[in-house]
């Protein structure tokens, strides 16, 4: 699925990312710490002054090539002409691009953000199991 949105008057696009953009994510992604009640909500936050740069890379004007772009050019444009509502779109839109599961061992194999996925899970089906069984249905019929 792709996603697009005007900058400045330029049309980008975003795609599933591709192990150079996965290469260039390393770096910003290895100065954040998460947390462990992290969602994907929190990135803008986490990310902080590195948004632009974060948006750089995931992005790419219509019609150019990943190879052929200049990130430290593109993150000075994005830092004076994208706007906190496209931040928020390109962040949210990242995570139906790219499913966490695979971002999380893409970017930082088995670290901490795979921890965080697990117990969020963990979590998560903790609470479906604790919910109560319809009326007139044992615990051995749920089995």
């Amino acid at each position: 699925m792709d996603f697009e949105y005007e900058i400045g008057g330029k049309k980008y696009i975003q795609k599933s990312l591709v192990w150079g953009q996965v290469k260039q994510m390393r770096i910003i992604v290895s100065r954040i710490k998460f947390g462990s009640n992290f969602e994907p909500v929190d990135m803008m936050d986490l990310l902080g002054d590195n948004v632009p740069s974060f948006c750089a890379i995931v992005l790419r004007e219509e019609g150019q090539n990943l190879v052929d772009k200049n990130l430290e050019v593109l993150t000075v444009e994005f830092e004076e002409k994208l706007d906190i509502g496209t931040s928020v779109k390109v962040l949210e839109d990242f995570f139906v691009c790219n499913p966490i599961d695979l971002i999380s061992k893409s970017l930082l194999g088995l670290g901490e953000m795979v921890g965080v996925i697990v117990r969020a899970r963990t979590k998560i089906q903790s609470i479906g199991q604790s919910a109560p069984l319809p009326e007139g249905t044992s615990q051995n019929a749920m089995q």
